[in-house]
């Protein structure tokens, strides 16, 4: 690359340029959103407005003589029936009828007795009582971290090591020291941080506190709070006001620099890395500034693929590192293999839809050194590529073009047959006379009772809808557990508009019959289920932690089930939870197969969490001991409407039913 040398307005010329580059960022993020909505994914289930449905409370009498579900909802507790919101071992109704003590508070003396404690052991609910047994915080893990109680519930209190759950690259941030997850707590928190700094050589004053509020951190929705803290000697006290009702993260890391902040801007979502070695292939993404390179010594970044053979990886990485320092950011550049913060390695769908986002939306910022503008001067990116001659080509056989080897074997599943490359219908959701906001009920059931039966009527009827699949030959294989032989994607794709996927005019006798049969299924569905506003929560509120345990031991059998979601731009949506397993972090991830996404692929939109659909699940420890279920799903890369979650940061209110093939619903 050529030296580059600045005249004496050298500092004007930057400024002007990194304004140039922050307006078109903006432009292209905006471009990039409203492309994503223009894609109007499907979902098939009506869910009234939430404003509606809280009215509708007003006319639903509660547990409690004279309020309405709304009214207990308006003083802040749980509206339905049994609730105990404040969870001290007394219902709201018997706080409210019997006692008169405050459903609200888990002591409404004040002290460290609950309610519920007192009434057993003949107690004075109103009365102060000194607290006279050891204080245990029997679900604080780490050591270094001091807890004080300041009621009941705290005893409850949740810490948690997370250094290594999440990167916050894309905050600006580089350095992670430690980490926590905490929750059920709102005392002060006090971390001993004498290993910190003896393990790293860092002073008190490089570090910096952040915090983030809620059960999942999610780039683009998380905001990262910056920290105020006390400290003595190497112990730090934070300033934040901690509600027992709230998880948080707790962040120790090193300072944000200039040049970081500046270029966050640059980079892509957050997700769920699960990381896939090849044997055969690597690529790597280069990206840095030159004129940071040389007024700041920001060296930029090199996001890579690993090998499943480390000394391949090694040999990979010094090749990617040189023809960074000849393409990009020149000879003098003081990147390595050994900087860990700048060099990452990282999944292949993540490195995908980097490539994609800036060959896309700056094509002018690639490095050309046979024709170098002033972009480059500014902004330089270059993709590096290694392959073996005898690297295997995309499988394009029995099951069409559907995934390498490597993929297959990569999704292979632990406690089903079901494989996402034969199992899954290969075509999207499509809207139809039946279910004109998408089918997807109709296409999760037919998907379950087809895999978890290995059959399905040939011919029926529900409602007023009549289906014959004999018809058309290629219809037999819907008794076939493996579906892909059906259909083509051509069957929607070749009879829809670019977004609006409506099957209409055009349509073989024997697709239509199957229209017919999945527009039965999708009014079956919806009429045999329970109205998703039947298991809304609100306020963070979720299902005990057995709804988790009850999908496991159904996909232990063998079997699949169909999940409803609360979307978060107020639909609803139908998917299939097909295997489990628990990631290093402890957190449960379901794998999905959801029919907007038909084998994980659509045009135009970047799937989170290495390409794939999952619902990731904590188990929480409510404030009286026992055990919530906690989710999000989030499968798109920038499309913060089409998620679902029980994070009430993310959505005041969540609904989730869980059902098998048959209707019936594990909720209940």
């Amino acid at each position: 690359m050529k030296k580059i040398f600045f005249g004496r307005h050298k500092i004007l010329t930057i400024l002007l340029c990194a304004a140039a580059i922050f307006v078109v960022i903006k432009c292209v993020n905006g471009y990039r959103n409203n492309k994503l909505a223009d894609a109007a994914l499907l979902t098939g289930i009506d869910v009234q407005d939430y404003d509606d449905y809280v009215k509708e409370l007003e006319n639903v009498a509660s547990d409690i003589d004279g309020l309405s579900q709304y009214d207990k909802y308006k003083m802040g507790l749980d509206y339905r029936d049994g609730s105990d919101t404040d969870y001290d071992g007394l219902t709201d109704k018997e706080e409210i009828e019997v006692y008169g003590s405050d459903p609200l508070k888990a002591s409404t003396a004040g002290d460290l007795y609950s309610d519920g404690y007192k009434v057993e052991n003949g107690m004075d609910l109103f009365t102060y009582y000194e607290y006279t047994d050891e204080i245990l915080f029997e679900y604080n893990e780490c050591s270094e971290v001091t807890l004080e109680a300041d009621e009941p519930t705290d005893f409850y209190a949740v810490v948690r090591d997370y250094t290594d759950r999440y990167s916050l690259s894309d905050f600006g941030i580089s350095t992670i020291y430690k980490g926590y997850w905490l929750y059920n707590y709102n005392g002060p928190l006090q971390i001993d941080l004498s290993s910190v700094f003896d393990t790293y050589g860092i002073d008190r004053s490089d570090i910096k506190v952040w915090v983030y509020e809620g059960d999942f951190l999610v780039y683009r929705l998380s905001k990262l709070e910056s920290c105020k803290y006390t400290t003595d000697g190497d112990t730090i006290t934070l300033k934040y006001d901690f509600d027992d009702e709230s998880a948080y993260y707790v962040y120790i890391t090193g300072k944000k620099s200039m040049a970081s902040s500046f270029l966050t801007v640059l980079r892509g979502t957050s997700s769920v890395q699960i990381e896939e070695a090849s044997d055969s292939t690597g690529v790597a993404f280069i990206c840095g500034s030159p004129i940071l390179e040389q007024l700041f010594g920001y060296t930029g970044h090199i996001y890579y693929t690993e090998f499943s053979d480390e000394e391949k990886t090694a040999s990979f990485l010094a090749d990617a590192v040189a023809y960074c320092l000849s393409t990009v950011l020149g000879a003098d550049s003081k990147i390595s293999v050994d900087d860990t913060d700048r060099v990452e390695a990282v999944s292949t769908a993540f490195l995908n839809y980097k490539i994609w986002l800036y060959q896309t939306f700056f094509p002018m910022c690639e490095a050309k050194p046979e024709a170098e503008t002033i972009f480059n001067v500014i902004f330089n990116y270059a993709v590096y590529e290694y392959e073996e001659d005898d690297a295997s080509e995309l499988a394009v056989g029995t099951y069409g073009n559907n995934g390498s080897d490597d993929e297959r074997d990569h999704y292979a599943n632990y406690h089903t047959s079901f494989e996402p490359y034969v199992d899954e219908l290969p075509f999207q959701n499509f809207q139809s006379e039946y279910g004109i906001n998408g089918n997807c009920t109709g296409i999760a059931y037919l998907t379950a009772y087809l895999f978890n039966t290995g059959t399905f009527p040939s011919s029926g009827s529900y409602n007023g809808i009549s289906w014959d699949l004999t018809t058309d030959s290629e219809n037999a294989t819907l008794t076939d557990v493996g579906l892909y032989d059906f259909k083509t994607r051509s069957f929607v794709d070749d009879n829809s508009g670019e977004y609006d996927n409506y099957i209409g005019e055009g349509l073989t006798d024997g697709e239509n019959e199957f229209v017919k049969m999945i527009g039965a299924l999708y009014m079956e569905s919806n009429d045999a289920l329970p109205y998703i506003d039947d298991y809304m929560m609100t306020d963070g509120r979720t299902n005990d932690w057995s709804l988790a345990e009850d999908m496991m031991d159904y996909l232990d059998q063998g079997k699949i089930l169909c999940v409803g979601l609360l979307l978060k731009d107020g639909t609803g949506h139908e998917i299939n939870v097909y295997d489990y397993y628990y990631t290093d972090a402890g957190e449960l991830l379901f794998r999905v197969y959801d029919s907007n996404f038909p084998q994980n692929n659509l045009a135009d939109v970047e799937l989170n969490c290495d390409g794939a659909c999952y619902l990731q699940c904590k188990e929480v420890i409510r404030e009286d001991g026992t055990s919530s279920f906690t989710y999000l799903y989030y499968p798109v890369k920038g499309d913060v409407e089409y998620m679902a979650s029980s994070n009430k940061n993310l959505m005041v209110e969540n609904s989730i039913t869980v059902s098998d093939e048959y209707w019936n619903v594990f909720n209940d």
